[in-house]
């Protein structure tokens, strides 16, 4: 069941028929009840759910006068991203978890406006969370000048690497996971194996412009990721 129908089915039994809350005490007591009565939720996340919504509602409503013209998506965007930025890594999607049921309870209640959940950023967990999840065009093309300016072993693997990932669309793992024998230089193409997509795919290069994997041909090691060339080859690419 939808989580808004559901509390609109449970505001409008006899337990909550009484109207807005007034004090911020009284409407967290509503959403208790509303949270183990339709949701059934355990006390453990009642109780953390409950803290999450009386942070929320005291740093809205400081002077815990309740007004709630002053609840704006900017406040519910404000609060989820301070608060996230304080917890751990695990812990940092907590808050939002909470808040999303408490302002679609809220909405159901007609207190707020429906739909005001929107607001809740997205929160990442990742310790990369703040690097850049795309590069540009004009990015690309430096990550790739700045490849290509020495000739040594492992500069031109990495080109490679970036090229196979950037133009083929290749994951950093299955280029990481490519041998040698995976690459058919005569047909231009190289060999995916099955991993996430349980599939194999041979996607083509011969559009990479650039391309300086040839250079494993001479690679004592059979893994793209780990490739050694020797001077001669290096200049042939």
């Amino acid at each position: 069941m939808d989580e808004s129908h559901g509390a609109a089915e449970y505001l409008g039994s006899p337990s909550c028929s009484g109207g807005p809350s007034g004090s911020i005490d009284g409407l967290l007591k509503d959403f208790d009840r509303y949270l183990e009565g339709q949701r059934g939720c355990a006390e453990g996340t009642r109780r953390n759910y409950r803290r999450e919504a009386r942070a929320f509602l005291v740093y809205v409503f400081p002077a815990q006068s309740i007004n709630w013209k002053e609840l704006t998506a900017g406040r519910v965007d404000e609060f989820i991203s301070s608060r996230a930025k304080k917890l751990s890594l695990v812990s940092r999607q907590n808050p939002a978890i909470a808040m999303r049921s408490l302002l679609r309870f809220l909405a159901a209640k007609g207190l707020i406006q429906v739909g005001l959940e929107g607001a809740i950023p997205p929160i990442w967990r990742t310790k990369h969370a703040t690097v850049p999840r795309h590069v540009s065009s004009e990015q690309l093309e430096r990550i790739l000048a700045l490849s290509s300016l020495a000739e040594r072993p492992r500069t031109l693997r990495d080109h490679a690497m970036v090229l196979l990932c950037a133009r083929l669309g290749l994951r950093p793992g299955e280029v990481l996971s490519l041998t040698v024998n995976d690459l058919d230089w005569s047909a231009g193409c190289v060999l995916i194996r099955a991993g996430k997509t349980s599939r194999e795919r041979v996607p083509r290069w011969r559009a990479i412009s650039g391309m300086r994997a040839r250079s494993a041909a001479n690679a004592p090691c059979s893994s793209v990721s780990c490739l050694r060339t020797s001077p001669s080859s290096a200049s042939e690419s």
